[in-house]
């Protein structure tokens, strides 16, 4: 990532940056404002520190995360994922949206925090930052029971976990959930809040996440490189929660149940510039159209009662975050690349 400075910071040695008056009121910040590749298109630099507006908390952030939509909103890949987000260019500046901090600050008719607390939450661009203006709404107290980097990693991954099972999958005690790519930021989450819901969990996975995806509490782990789905193929998974999205249309028609459902929430990318994985889950949905099975596809909708939701689950125990690596906010791009490659067994996180 490219590091640019103001004219102030080159005559004050480095050292020293962090000495100044709290009047000079900088921070440092990734910059985004054209797409391209990562290294290209990120750059850290010196912005003005934001201030608190009414309803607004002022967060001094600690950690963030890096999720699949990173890369769509740096590159600009595919094409569609430009809509809302600036089709010439990016329309926010500072990318991120999983945070963690302390409250520093908080805005007119904020009484739910004060400065000190240590939350968690997300927004709409500018957690890759040491400052944070976040609504108030979107934020809530972290638990002691997890770190800041847990936290940081949470409330993307986790809400889409939890809302594709429980809203749209109608996951409930004694459900046999299936999770296809049991892996990664939403599938080491959604092998958690489906144990927590009171399913019977199977999880698909590569050889080498086999363990974790054992320790994250699956019933059964199949290994997709050493076993043929076929093992499954009974008819007698309620809820194939689909991440991966690697299964071939006839191959899911067998492991459903009658009235069972295919639950998509990731798919590759790669296949096309324009639309991305909207193809393949087209396909998917015409497949079933007419079959008592139900294929839904969604998009996450974050809001705070889910996000308290996974606080509850973090402080009971039932669900613990996994972050697999953490760098900081210098090297933003080798974890954006990381997840770019499809390598991430968990969250990656970001310390700022």
């Amino acid at each position: 990532m490219h590091t640019e400075t103001t004219p102030e910071e080159d005559a004050v040695p480095r050292q020293e940056l962090h000495a100044r008056p709290e009047s000079h009121r900088l921070m440092r910040a990734a910059i985004h404002t054209a797409y391209g590749p990562p290294e290209a298109a990120l750059q850290l630099q010196q912005l003005p520190r934001p201030s608190a507006g009414p309803g607004e908390v002022l967060v001094r952030v600690t950690a963030s995360s890096v999720n699949p939509a990173d890369l769509y909103r740096t590159t600009g890949r595919p094409w569609v994922g430009r809509i809302g987000g600036g089709l010439r260019r990016p329309s926010r500046p500072v990318p991120g949206v999983d945070l963690a901090g302390v409250v520093d600050d908080v805005g007119d008719g904020v009484t739910t925090f004060a400065p000190g607390d240590a939350v968690f939450g997300w927004v709409r661009g500018g957690a890759y930052a040491e400052y944070a203006v976040v609504p108030a709404d979107q934020l809530t107290i972290r638990p002691a029971e997890i770190t800041d980097v847990q936290a940081g990693a949470v409330a993307i991954a986790g809400m889409t976990a939890l809302q594709g099972l429980r809203d749209h999958g109608k996951v409930t005690d004694g459900t046999r959930v299936l999770i296809n790519g049991a892996s990664g930021g939403v599938g080491t989450f959604a092998v958690q809040i489906a144990r927590a819901l009171g399913a019977h969990v199977t999880a698909v996975c590569s050889t080498r996440n086999v363990e974790q995806a054992e320790r994250l509490g699956a019933d059964r782990v199949v290994d997709y490189r050493t076993q043929d789905l076929s093992v499954l193929a009974d008819g007698s998974v309620d809820v194939l929660f689909d991440v991966a999205s690697s299964i071939p249309s006839a191959e899911v028609g067998r492991l459903l149940s009658p009235r069972g459902r295919r639950v998509i929430v990731g798919g590759n990318v790669e296949r096309n510039r324009v639309i991305g994985p909207l193809g393949p889950t087209l396909r998917a949905l015409l497949r079933f159209a007419l079959s008592k099975r139900r294929v839904v596809v969604f998009v996450s909708t974050e809001n705070l009662p889910d996000l308290e939701e996974l606080a509850r689950l973090m402080a009971d125990g039932a669900v613990t975050p996994v972050v697999e690596h953490t760098w900081p906010l210098t090297q933003l791009v080798d974890a954006i690349d990381e997840i770019g490659g499809g390598r991430a067994r968990a969250k990656l996180g970001i310390t700022i």
